[in-house]
């Protein structure tokens, strides 16, 4: 019984999310709305068009594109893990993560055009993710 308990608490912090980086990253929604349409009065986070061009926004915000201007695979599944709490949502995020990437890798083109192949692909992802408290 106490070994049950402990894998029990031990699944439940391995997959709580972080907070501090919920909200992280609404903040920076907020600043790439005011670069990506300066002068449009603020929205709440949860009202906001996810663009492309939003979207990568948020991945150099977070530092996911690395220095050839390719997703950096790890850091995204790293980074979903603490912006999505349920086990469930954050499997579907994975998967089809998953599956963008590869499809956007197979594709032709430069990197840049690989990288938005992902993001047009990705982008309903976000809406898996936990909302601000």
């Amino acid at each position: 019984m106490k070994n049950l308990l402990l894998v029990a608490c031990l699944l439940t912090i391995s997959f709580a999310i972080d907070p501090a980086k919920v909200k992280k990253f609404y903040d920076m929604v907020d600043i790439c709305v005011q670069e990506n349409t300066p002068g449009v009065p603020k929205k709440s986070p949860l009202n906001i068009e996810y663009t492309p061009d939003m979207v990568l926004c948020l991945l150099h915000k977070h530092e996911m594109i690395d220095e050839q201007g390719l997703i950096k695979r790890r850091k995204l599944i790293e980074y979903n893990d603490y912006l999505i709490s349920d086990e469930t949502k954050s499997r579907q995020a994975k998967e089809m993560g998953s599956m963008c990437l590869k499809q956007a890798n197979q594709s032709p083109g430069s990197n840049n055009e690989k990288t938005m192949a992902f993001i047009k692909c990705a982008t309903p992802v976000i809406d898996l993710f936990d909302k601000p408290q």
